[in-house]
């Protein structure tokens, strides 16, 4: 699926590599046109957040060291809807 304006853009929060592979899979085999980009802490959420806008952004619920509500109020922080 080709969008306007090329692929979007989605942030995956994910500490496993192998679950993030899986859902660029996913993404492939839908036919999802997609960059997608995987950061695992609050940190790199914050700094990935101020690089750029989202079109998406998917986030694991457990992760070492934050969850995924957290990443919820990362973003609504940094001004994200």
């Amino acid at each position: 699926m080709q969008f306007p304006g090329g692929p979007i853009h989605i942030l995956v929060v994910e500490d496993s590599e192998v679950d993030f592979e899986l859902i660029v899979l996913q993404l492939l085999e839908a036919d999802v046109a997609a960059e997608c980009t995987r950061v695992e802490t609050a940190p790199q959420l914050r700094e990935a957040l101020a690089q750029r806008d989202w079109d998406a952004i998917i986030s694991d619920y457990s992760l070492p060291g934050f969850s995924g509500l957290e990443a919820l109020q990362i973003h609504r922080e940094m001004g994200g809807g």
